[in-house]
C-alpha cells in the first residue's frame, strides 16, 4: 500500500484519515498473518493512534505505549514501514517500542504499566527545561489494574501536562480481573450519557440568536445528569480532568475528545472504550487466543513444555487439595486454563501483577497451603524482592513455575529468560531445577514437591528435542551422556543441550574424545560428588554451555565450589542484552551454536 508521511498525515481531511486507519488496519492483519505477533491489542488501538500523530506533535511531544506491542500503528504512522518479512526479525523491526529505532519513540516498553511513570517523568523533565510539551500516555485497562500505574498517578501534580489515554478494551492478556476492572465496568455502562452530551449540544446549537445560552445551559444540565450517573470518579478524586468513556474506533470522536483534553490546564484521563481485535472477526470474537498469534497458516497440537507442567500440575493436584494455582494475567499463556475449569476455587489470576503474586503465595505458603506461582521468565524478574524478603527469607515452601525461560526468539531482548538462573543461584535455601525433556520435567517437578523452601522450576517455551531426549532418555539430577575417559567434557543444562550434543558429533568426527554432563539441578548440589565424578573423565577442557547470563551464572558457581586441574571456559550471555530473530539466529547471536561451541572448544 501507499503510506502517508506525518504531514500528509495532519493534512488528511476527517473521512480520509477514517479510510486510512482501514486501509493500515487491513495491512496490519495481512502482513501478521503471514508474520506472527501481537495482533488484537494493535487492532483496538488503530483510531487512537492515527489521531495522537494528527494532532500532537510528536517527537516533541511524548507518546508513550504501556507495554509496547499496541504500537504496530504507531511504528508505520512514523516511517517504520514494517511487513511480514522484516517484524520481529533479526535486525529488523522490534514488535515493541525501542528508543534506539526512532525518536518517536521516547521510552522502550515490553513488561506492562510503565507508561504512566514514564510520562510523569517527561512531564517534570519538560518543567525543569522550560519546554511546553505534552506528555501522552496511553495505557490499557489491564495496566490500570496494577500498583505501578498508581504510583504513577500518585506522583501526578496539577501542572503536569500530561494526557493519559485509557484504551479500555476489558482485556489484557487474558480477561481482566479484580475490583479496579469492576470499576471500570461500571464507568463504561454510562457511555449513555456521552451520546446525550453529543446530541443535545448539536440540537441547541442550531437554535437561532439563544445558541449560545441554550449551550451553557446544556453543559450545566450535563454536568447535573453526569453526576447523578457516575458521580465523581476516581480519578476526578485524584484532582485529573476526566474524559469519557468514549467510542475509541470512532476517529472523529477520538479527535474531537483529544481536542477537549488539549484545552483543559491540568492533567486530563481520556477513557476510550475500544474493540481489541477490531476489523478481524476472529479477533473480535476471540481476543484472548488473537492476542498473541503465529501465522495463521501454522496449526499444531504438539506437546509443549507449558502443556506438560500443566499436566503434572492437574495430577497433583487430584490428590492434595491444599496446593494452589497463582498467575499473573498469564492463564493461557502458561497452560493453566485446564487447571482453572478443573479447580475454579483453588485458581488465582491477580492480574498484571506479579509483585503482589509472589506475597501473596508466600502468605498462603505461611497459612499451610502449598501455592505454584506461575508466571513467564521476563515477568518473573518483576517479583525477585518478593521472592527474597517475603518467601525465601521467611523459610516459605513454594514452586516457582518459570515459563519461557531462555531465549524466546522475536519478543526479543525485553521478553528473553535470561536472567532467572543469576538471580536465584545467589537465595540461600532454595532449589533450581531447568529440564530439557518432558520426562526430566516430570522428575523436576516431584523433586520440587519434596523441597521444604522455594523452589524454582524453569523450562523453555515451545516442545522439547528429540534429540536431547534420545541421548538423555532417563531423568536425574545430573547425568553423562558416556563414561568415559575425555579430552572435552561438556558441562551444561537445558535446551542448549541440542547443541552442545551437535558440537559433540562435529567434534568427534574430527577425532577428539567428548563426554557431556548434562545438570537438571542446578542448586543445590552435592560438589564433592561432581568433582569425584569430573575427575574420573580426566578432560583436558570443560567447557560450560549455558542459556542465561555468564555473570553470576551455572557456570560461575558450579566452578568456583569446586577445583579442578582442566582448563574451563565459559559460553554463555556475556553482559549483554540479546536482540529479537530465529532462536537459530540468536544462539549464533550468542555464540550458542554449535558451529561456534566447537571454534571454542577447541581454541
Amino acid at each position: 500500500m501507499d503510506f502517508y508521511n506525518i504531514e500528509q498525515i495532519k493534512k488528511l481531511d476527517i473521512n480520509s484519515a477514517s479510510e486510512y486507519c482501514e486501509e493500515l488496519r487491513k495491512y496490519v492483519i495481512t502482513n501478521i498473518s503471514k508474520s506472527g505477533g501481537h495482533l488484537a491489542s494493535n487492532l483496538g488501538v488503530a483510531e487512537i493512534s492515527l489521531a495522537l500523530i494528527r494532532l500532537f506533535d510528536s517527537p516533541n511531544d511524548k507518546i508513550v505505549y504501556d507495554v509496547g506491542h499496541q504500537s504496530y500503528f504507531h511504528k508505520l504512522l512514523t516511517g517504520r514501514y514494517f511487513d511480514y518479512t522484516n517484524l520481529r526479525t533479526f535486525e529488523g523491526f522490534s514488535g515493541f517500542t525501542k528508543r534506539d529505532e526512532s525518536e518517536h519513540d521516547p521510552f522502550g516498553a515490553g513488561h506492562s504499566s510503565t507508561a504512566l511513570s514514564a510520562a510523569v517523568g517527561f512531564a517534570k523533565a519538560a518543567k525543569l527545561k522550560g519546554e511546553d510539551n505534552y506528555s501522552i500516555a496511553v495505557i490499557g485497562d489491564g495496566a490500570f489494574c496494577t500498583g505501578m500505574t498508581f504510583e504513577a498517578l500518585n506522583n501526578v501534580s496539577q501542572d503536569d501536562k500530561i494526557i493519559i489515554v485509557l484504551n479500555d478494551n476489558e482485556m489484557s492478556i487474558s480477561p481482566n480481573v479484580g475490583s479496579m476492572s469492576a470499576y471500570l465496568r461500571r464507568i463504561r455502562v454510562t457511555k449513555k450519557y456521552l451520546s446525550l452530551k453529543k446530541k443535545t449540544k448539536n440540537v441547541f446549537s442550531k437554535v437561532p440568536l439563544v445558541s449560545r445560552h441554550l449551550t451553557s445551559f446544556a453543559s450545566n444540565t450535563k454536568k447535573f445528569i453526569k453526576r447523578l450517573l457516575i458521580k465523581n470518579t476516581i480519578f476526578e478524586n485524584l484532582g485529573m480532568y476526566y474524559l469519557g468513556p468514549a467510542d475509541g474506533n470512532d476517529l472523529k470522536t477520538v479527535e474531537r475528545i483529544l481536542q477537549e483534553a488539549k484545552s483543559v490546564n491540568a492533567p486530563v484521563l481520556v477513557h476510550f472504550i475500544t474493540k481489541k481485535g477490531k476489523g478481524l472477526r476472529e479477533a473480535e470474537e476471540n481476543p484472548n487466543k488473537y492476542h498473541f498469534v503465529s501465522p495463521f497458516s501454522v496449526s499444531s497440537n504438539e506437546e509443549t513444555f507449558s502443556k506438560s507442567f500443566a499436566k503434572s500440575l492437574i495430577s497433583f493436584s487430584e490428590k492434595n487439595n491444599n496446593s494452589v494455582a497463582i498467575t499473573a494475567a498469564m492463564c493461557d499463556g502458561t497452560g493453566l486454563n485446564d487447571y482453572k475449569n478443573k479447580f475454579p476455587n483453588r485458581f488465582f489470576d491477580v492480574g498484571i501483577c506479579e509483585e503482589h503474586a509472589a506475597t501473596f503465595s508466600a502468605a498462603l505458603s505461611a497459612s499451610g497451603i502449598l501455592p505454584f506461582y506461575v508466571v513467564y521468565s521476563t515477568f518473573f524478574q518483576r517479583s525477585y524482592d518478593q521472592i527474597l524478603h517475603d518467601a525465601v527469607l521467611q523459610n516459605l515452601k513454594m514452586v516457582v513455575a518459570l515459563d519461557r525461560a531462555g531465549l524466546v526468539g522475536a519478543d526479543g531482548a525485553t521478553h528473553h529468560g535470561l536472567f532467572d538462573v543469576s538471580m536465584m543461584l545467589n537465595l540461600p535455601n532454595t532449589a533450581i531445577y531447568s529440564p530439557a525433556t518432558f520426562r526430566e520435567l516430570d522428575y523436576a517437578f516431584q523433586e520440587c514437591i519434596k523441597n521444604p523452601y522455594v523452589s524454582c522450576l524453569r523450562y523453555p517455551r515451545g516442545s522439547e528435542s528429540k534429540l536431547v531426549s534420545a541421548v538423555f532418555k532417563t531423568p536425574g539430577d545430573f547425568k553423562l551422556d558416556a563414561v568415559k575417559k575425555c579430552d572435552i567434557l561438556f558441562v551444561t543444562y537445558g535446551r542448549i543441550t541440542e547443541e552442545v550434543i551437535k558440537a559433540k558429533i562435529i567434534l568427534e568426527k574430527k577425532g577428539h574424545s567428548v563426554v557431556i554432563l548434562k545438570f537438571v539441578k542446578l542448586k543445590p548440589l552435592n560438589f564433592d560428588k561432581i568433582k569425584n565424578l569430573i575427575s574420573s573423565l580426566s578432560p583436558q577442557t570443560i567447557v560450560a554451555v549455558e542459556e542465561g547470563m555468564k555473570t553470576g551464572g551455572f557456570s560461575e558457581y558450579l566452578f568456583s565450589n569446586i577445583s579442578t586441574s582442566a582448563s574451563v571456559k565459559t559460553l554463555a550471555i556475556d553482559e549483554k542484552f540479546v536482540p529479537q530473530g530465529t532462536l537459530d539466529e540468536l544462539f549464533d547471536y550468542a555464540g550458542l551454536s554449535a558451529e561456534k561451541i566447537c571454534i571454542e572448544a577447541l581454541k
